[in-house]
């Protein structure tokens, strides 16, 4: 029998060979809480997320959810540049309400603005303002006759391009090769660059680098036809007025029934050029019904001859 001081003690530890006891059984209340113990704890859930917890929504979620914001447009016009183009092309002005109301289509003008030595195009600058656009003046030296507007321009769209609020399109109005390099940088930078420009004054370098170009004319509506009667009657306003006069003096004459045979007679005495195919018709009878048409007379035909005479001058 071993002494009491060489025993283990009976809370001891058990060896490293021994197994650890399983923990024992819960009992069936523990098993099964009584619901209306408010104390009892929830059941977890997959989520995590106890019965309080709020439900976010995810990152792509809220992406989804956004509008689509109107893409930022910048207008940059060279009032020198255009000015000289309108006077080669004898044109009087640009219209920029119109050239704004088609950008207006494509996202939201934040920036427009127009470059020029105002005073040497003052003409342009009453349109200018009344298109709510802001004026960079940049005169030019007196010494060099050069201008800042170039320089003044590539800067601002450069800050434009680059800024916090970046501009994804610019307009640019102008048919300037200088402007070439600003166009290649702002389309490396993912800029849609659109041009605008006077047809026949516009560099090919710059209409070929810019993502589209368009000219003054294809954004002005077509011009509303004239009367076709208008338009004949002012190319045969001569021989009208030659036709009448003949007629009149026919009648002073004589005071008789002026027969058309007889009024051609007197208009070749009278003017011994005068030739009906030269005007375009191919007898003089053609040149009578043309008269009454634009009622310049009034004709009248015989019944048993079948030709024309003049009843009356109906255009005084």
């Amino acid at each position: 029998m071993n002494p009491w001081w060489l025993r283990p003690p009976a809370e001891e530890a058990p060896s490293k060979e021994e197994k650890p006891k399983q923990p024992a059984a819960r009992s069936q209340e523990e098993k099964d809480p009584d619901p209306s113990d408010q104390r009892s704890a929830p059941s977890p859930r997959r989520s995590g997320r106890g019965r309080g917890s709020r439900r976010r929504s995810s990152p792509a979620g809220k992406t989804q959810s956004r509008t689509v914001e109107p893409r930022r447009i910048a207008v940059l016009y060279d009032v020198d540049n255009i000015a000289r183009g309108l006077g080669s092309a004898e044109l009087q002005q640009l219209d920029l309400d119109l050239v704004l109301q088609r950008l207006a289509e494509k996202g939201r003008v934040v920036a427009k603005r127009a470059y020029g030595d105002m005073q040497r195009s003052s003409d342009q600058e009453a349109v200018v303002r009344a298109a709510g656009l802001e004026i960079i003046d940049t005169p030019r030296d007196d010494g060099s006759g050069e201008s800042a507007a170039e320089m003044k321009l590539a800067l601002d769209a450069a800050e434009l391009c680059f800024s916090r609020e970046a501009c994804e399109i610019f307009v640019l109005i102008s048919g300037n090769a200088g402007f070439v390099p600003l166009v290649t940088k702002l389309r490396e930078a993912k800029a849609e660059v659109l041009g605008l420009g006077i047809r026949g004054f516009v560099s090919a370098d710059l209409e070929k680098g810019c993502d589209d170009y368009l000219y003054h004319d294809a954004l002005m509506p077509p011009p509303a036809p004239e009367p076709v009667q208008n338009e004949v009657e002012d190319e045969k306003e001569p021989i009208f007025s030659q036709l009448v006069e003949t007629i009149e003096t026919l009648e002073a004459g004589d005071g008789g029934i002026v027969w058309g045979s007889i009024l051609k007679q007197e208009m070749r005495r009278r003017h011994p050029g005068f030739d009906v195919s030269g005007l375009g018709y191919s007898t003089f009878t053609d040149l009578l019904e043309d008269a009454e048409r634009h009622e310049v007379i009034r004709l009248g035909r015989d019944d048993r001859s079948g030709g024309y005479f003049v009843e009356s001058i109906t255009r005084q």
